[in-house]
């Protein structure tokens, strides 16, 4: 009796707290034991001077002194040396489609656990012993409980059905073999099993190498249809070229027609003027004749003739000869040939398409450059060049870019990018040569193939006038030299075009249905995802711990009440009280709202200021006065949350790959919260408070200090909510946030990667969230997410954040970033659009977001915010510790997931990444990120933001590293050696220039 002692549950003898077994247990005066580490820490958090029990809740003031409580301390110590009797385990009774035990009796049978094919009877685990201790019956063979014993007995001899027979293809016994089966092949039924699963393994591998072609024929069509994509883009920008480069045209040759009329025009108009006046005159003088002629006195009419002065009229009248046929002849001729030439010309070139669906033209045409911008004339037809064919493989499609029409477009748009800063040059080149052209008989000017001459007594002085209004208008003479020198700087560029970038959903493949995982949370029902596509939440409950974020509407959330004799109250139930008074309005101002925040937040009663907010709504203009009606919808969603989230949502922690998925129904409930700052304990900075390594949910901060910057971001968030609080116009779709962590072991050796440099395309126009659609887009982010979002920042993170409102939420459950991690965001909506950056961001309205969905009912866009080094001094960044952190963190931005192959991936969207206030090198973080981009296998769209000279200095830096086919170990190596000399030199040294001279020296050498 004494060796069995007492049952002891082990729970009996864990801080409540830590969860854990006592450690210097102490009692505190309520009579419940903690560690002493634990109930310290706990007591440390409050920091008003009232103390509580953890589990009874019982108050103490002023805090107790903890003793140790050395009886418990000496059992819990002898019993991890001896250890705690288990409890038996629990009966185990038979439920719905269970099997029950044959041998127990009365109303609850026990759960069978095995059936004996010999006794044909099935067993509870009590009941079954026998077969384990008894001699006779240990050669019985059992098998896993079944209702179906019956059919494992041969009906003809209740025996054990063991042998299959071959001939008749059915279960025997071995009476059966030596009766009715006499003579046929059989065999045992362990023996044909064996045999039809190693079919049925031949049967597999089919399977497997039909699923192999599946795939690979999959893929193909995957390649196929990026291809056609590809080529449908390119086409239609090579023609919206075209038809542009026509109107452009269309446009310069009325602008011609124009300023021939004009001079024409002016110089008959000059001699208008003068013949009116002398017909004046000669009619005034006809007139006075005619009444002297009257007169029948001849000496009068004689000394009265003599008195009328003479007309001054010239002897000879001027000469014009109207002829619009002479004068626009020309030009009408000019442009009819044009019109032949580009038919011909298109004929032929789809004649090529059309006929061979898969050639490759390489050749240049001299003649579609000259037709299509009437340059000189069209002496270079067939100059000896050929048109080269190459035979691409199936999937491949036309190469339009390489087409003559699209290789002089292709051209035409590189001199429009560059011709401002040449324009002049050239203006004045043509001037030069037109002085030489000048000659006596005869003055023209060539206008891309048209000549305007001096015809019928034009003076020189008038033709120059044409001259200088045809250059005004643009018809700069441009020579076969200065458009030779375009077209070698555009062969020689490496970078590609944005549409030949890889973007979702057109790279996007299938997903894996939506489902739970250890490492993935999600907040909906996924039984009524797939079966009725609704959103309804998740059943489960809150959890109030260290690991999940601690709830408004939790039951551990207290708040103290009363001012003699202070006591614990439901804090929810103080918010809801609150926030349903609001939601009961039609109309709410910022007092109420003020009010109503201050009520369940008395600590910061007097700290917390809305002079911001009571500031924005005053000065808002009359067609955005519908603030107050907004807030009380906010409040009416604010105090949904327990019915829109109903289970834990666990912390993103720092050093683990987790995630989380939920509605952005959830989401915006999640944000009305924190807009009416109900979220417990994340309110104090003191370094020592409990989420000290997390960034601020609650909005207090916004509503302070007023700024123009916060009428903007108010102006933003409250369209966000305006928008999903009309059930018109609410989101119904997923957004999972993604915190991916890579190990120091698993990062790579940047020194012996043989990847070359990835495609690229450098651009200073446009951005990321609108030119990166569909591609994977970079946050310049803050190691706390989101920035100064909810303060005064207002740069590329917190901008995006704005637009972008349902990222702000995961400041609620991302922990600081660490070296080795990435925050991915997929599905996200973009609510606004903006203009501006920092003092001069403005909102500038709503913004509607018509890109698709996947089959998990997210948007198709991914963000992923990757944190840079803050440098307080340039020169810090220039150390390969710090250079390989940042190759590091990219690439932690750019690799795929482990179940992703890299070309069903995006490429993706990033600029200049560190730089500005975080001080960063623009040209060291293209590399860094152009290295990382080439070890992840994914291309690049480079967005300098209006910074020309990066842009060009990048394109050529790029030519240089493919032209030398230099690899992500050799560029490293170079960083390492340019660090050394930085380190070294007093003076600072280009990196792309010193990089381009150590090339150059060692291809040299």
């Amino acid at each position: 009796m004494a060796q069995q002692g007492v049952l002891l549950d082990q729970d009996k003898f864990c801080c409540s707290v830590c969860l854990d077994l006592l450690k210097e247990p102490v009692a505190i005066p309520c009579g419940h034991s903690y560690c002493r580490s634990c109930i310290e820490g706990y007591w440390d958090q409050d920091d008003q001077g009232i103390y509580s029990c953890p589990r009874c809740r019982q108050t103490f003031t002023p805090r107790p002194t903890l003793r140790k409580n050395n009886m418990l301390a000496e059992v819990v110590e002898r019993l991890k040396k001896t250890g705690l009797q288990a409890a038996p385990p629990a009966l185990c009774y038979v439920g719905p489609g269970d099997v029950a035990c044959d041998f127990c009796t009365g109303t609850r049978k026990q759960k069978a656990f095995m059936s004996c094919l010999v006794c044909q009877v099935s067993s509870c685990e009590t009941h079954l012993q026998p077969h384990y201790d008894v001699p006779g019956l240990k050669k019985h063979k059992l098998i896993k409980a079944t209702a179906q014993l019956q059919e494992k007995i041969c009906s003809h001899h209740d025996k054990l059905l063991e042998v299959y027979c071959r001939t008749d293809q059915q279960c025997i016994c071995y009476h059966c073999v030596m009766d009715k089966h006499k003579g046929h092949d059989t065999v045992s039924a362990a023996a044909e099993r064996t045999e039809i699963q190693s079919q049925l393994g031949m049967s597999r591998q089919n399977v497997q190498e039909r699923e192999k072609v599946l795939k690979e024929i999959q893929q193909a069509v995957e390649s196929l249809k990026r291809s056609a994509n590809a080529a449908v883009d390119d086409s239609e920008r090579i023609f919206t070229e075209l038809i542009h480069s026509m109107e452009e045209r269309r446009s310069e040759v009325k602008e011609l027609i124009r300023a021939q009329e004009k001079a024409e025009v002016s110089r008959a108009e000059g001699l208008l003027e003068p013949l009116k006046q002398e017909l004046v005159e000669l009619r005034r003088r006809d007139a006075e004749l005619e009444k002297l002629s009257h007169t029948e006195d001849h000496i009068h009419f004689l000394q009265s003739y003599q008195s009328l002065s003479s007309p001054s009229v010239s002897s000879d009248l001027p000469s014009i000869i109207v002829c619009p046929l002479q004068y626009f002849g020309d030009v009408n001729k000019s442009v009819s040939e044009l019109r032949v030439n580009v038919e011909d010309l298109l004929k032929g070139e789809w004649t090529k398409i059309s006929t061979t669906g898969i050639v490759c033209h390489n050749n240049h045409s001299s003649q579609t450059k000259a037709a299509l911008q009437q340059d000189d004339p069209m002496e270079d037809k067939d100059r000896g060049q050929e048109v080269k064919r190459r035979e691409i493989p199936v999937g491949n499609l036309v190469d339009v870019d390489n087409t003559p029409v699209a290789k002089s477009l292709h051209g035409d748009s590189e001199r429009e990018r560059g011709g401002e800063r040449k324009k002049e040059e050239e203006r004045q080149k043509h001037k030069e040569m037109e002085s030489e052209k000048k000659r006596d008989g005869g003055r023209e000017v060539e206008m891309d193939g048209a000549r305007v001459g001096e015809r019928d007594g034009t003076t020189e002085k008038e033709m120059e006038g044409v001259r200088e209004e045809a250059m005004d208008i643009g018809w700069e003479n441009k020579r076969d030299g200065t458009r030779e020198g375009v077209r070698g700087e555009e062969e020689k560029r490496s970078c590609c075009y944005l549409s030949q970038l890889k973007k979702v959903p057109e790279c996007h493949k299938e997903l894996e249905p939506l489902s739970f995982r250890r490492t993935h949370n999600v907040l909906i029902d996924v039984n009524e995802f797939h079966h009725e596509r609704t959103l309804k939440p998740h059943l489960g409950h809150h959890v109030w711990h260290s690991d999940f974020v601690k709830m408004p509407c939790s039951p551990e959330s207290l708040i103290k009440t009363g001012w003699v004799t202070s006591s614990e109250r439901s804090r929810w139930k103080v918010v809801s009280k609150q926030l349903e008074s609001l939601a009961n309005k039609t109309t709410a101002s910022v007092g109420d709202v003020e009010k109503a925040i201050k009520k369940y937040n008395p600590k910061y009663e007097d700290q917390w200021s809305f002079d911001a907010l009571h500031t924005f709504v005053q000065k808002s203009p009359k067609e955005e006065k519908y603030y107050t009606s907004v807030f009380p919808k906010i409040a009416e969603l604010a105090s949904s949350l327990p019915h829109n989230i109903k289970k834990a949502i666990p912390l993103l922690q720092k050093g683990q790959t987790q995630s989380i998925t939920l509605s952005q129904r959830q989401i915006a409930c999640l944000l009305a919260n924190a807009f009416y700052c109900t979220f417990p304990h994340r309110n104090s900075p003191k370094p020592r408070a409990e989420y000290h390594n997390y960034p601020t949910i609650n909005f207090n901060s916004l509503f302070e200090k007023w700024s123009e910057r916060k009428r903007e971001k108010l102006r933003a968030l409250l369209h966000y909510f305006h928008t999903v609080t009309d059930p018109a116009t609410g989101p119904c779709g997923l957004v999972t946030f993604e915190r991916r962590y890579i190990r120091d072991r698993d990062m790579p050796n940047w020194g012996s990667c043989k990847e070359t440099v990835p495609k690229l395309h450098v651009t200073s126009a446009g951005c990321i969230e609108e030119q990166g659609a569909g591609m994977l887009q970079a946050d310049f982010a803050c190691n706390m997410i989101g920035g100064g979002v909810l303060g005064s920042g207002l740069v590329q993170e917190e901008i995006l954040f704005l637009m972008n409102p349902e990222l702000i939420v995961s400041r609620l459950f991302t922990e600081k970033l660490g070296d080795n991690e990435c925050l991915f965001i997929t599905g996200s909506q973009q609510f606004s659009q903006y203009s501006g950056y920092s003092d001069t961001f403005k909102w500038e309205g709503p913004h509607r977001d018509d890109i698709e969905r996947d089959e998990w009912q997210r948007l198709h866009r991914q963000i992923v915010a990757m944190d840079a080094l803050h440098f307080r001094h340039q020169r810090e960044q220039y150390n390969m510790k710090q250079v390989t952190r940042e190759l590091n963190k990219a690439y932690c931005g750019f690799k795929a997931d482990d179940n992703t192959y890299p070309d069903f991936l995006p490429d993706i969207a990033t600029g200049n990444w560190g730089c500005g206030a975080f001080n960063g090198d623009p040209k060291l973080k293209a590399l860094v990120q152009l290295m990382a981009a080439a070890r992840a296998k994914r291309g690049v769209a480079f967005f300098t933001f209006k910074n020309f000279s990066l842009e060009r200095e990048l394109q050529d830096m790029h030519h240089l590293l493919v032209t030398h086919r230099t690899t992500v170990g050799e560029l490293y190596e170079l960083l390492v050696d340019y660090c050394a000399v930085i380190q070294l030199a007093h003076t600072h040294a280009d990196l792309f220039d010193w990089i381009r001279n150590t090339l150059k020296h060692r291809s040299q050498l």
